[in-house]
């Protein structure tokens, strides 16, 4: 009956189901289906790399799963610490916000689940959306080349749109 299944988790290389075991079902099919979609994952951040490379642009990640922020909360191992393997083995740059979350969390006496309503409304709230942006900023600015007017140390005007217009010349 679950010979499907354990042909898909073949493939994938993971553990299938054991016959028998229905009460184990679901927790055996969340993890051939989390093992298919880090897979289908995977091979989309290769192929965006090929993309990037073959239009001289560069790829950054950003990194943002309530799931893992729970996990790395706990201090428990990540479900999908394969895609994390993936991005530092080929090189790929990312920001990983799971970690931000677990470091600020360590400042207040709360549990998590009210730590994540400060941020969270089933989805970032105008505040997470802030902490967000505050916590990636450096790292794209880090990352950017020329770097943002605001953020040069040169001294040049501020009205230097050199490197964002295309070739116009403009100052």
């Amino acid at each position: 009956q679950n010979s499907p299944l354990n042909a898909l988790a073949d493939v994938l290389g993971v553990p299938g189901v054991p016959s028998g075991c229905a009460g184990d079902l679901p927790a055996c099919a969340e993890r051939i289906r989390n093992a298919y979609g880090f897979l289908a994952t995977k091979h989309i951040l290769d192929r965006s790399v090929e993309f990037c490379k073959a239009g001289g642009k560069q790829l950054m990640c950003l990194l943002l799963c309530p799931r893992a922020t729970r996990q790395a909360m706990r201090n428990q191992p990540r479900y999908d610490q394969t895609i994390v393997d993936h991005l530092k083995e080929n090189a790929i740059r990312f920001f990983d916000m799971n970690l931000v979350h677990r470091e600020d969390y360590k400042s207040f006496n709360l549990s998590i689940e009210d730590y994540l309503k400060r941020y969270y409304i089933g989805h970032y709230s105008p505040v997470g959306n802030h902490f967000f942006a505050y916590a990636v900023k450096d790292t794209i600015v880090a990352w950017l080349d020329p770097k943002p007017i605001t953020y040069r140390e040169t001294g040049d005007p501020t009205t230097d749109f050199t490197g964002y217009l295309p070739d116009s010349g403009a100052r």
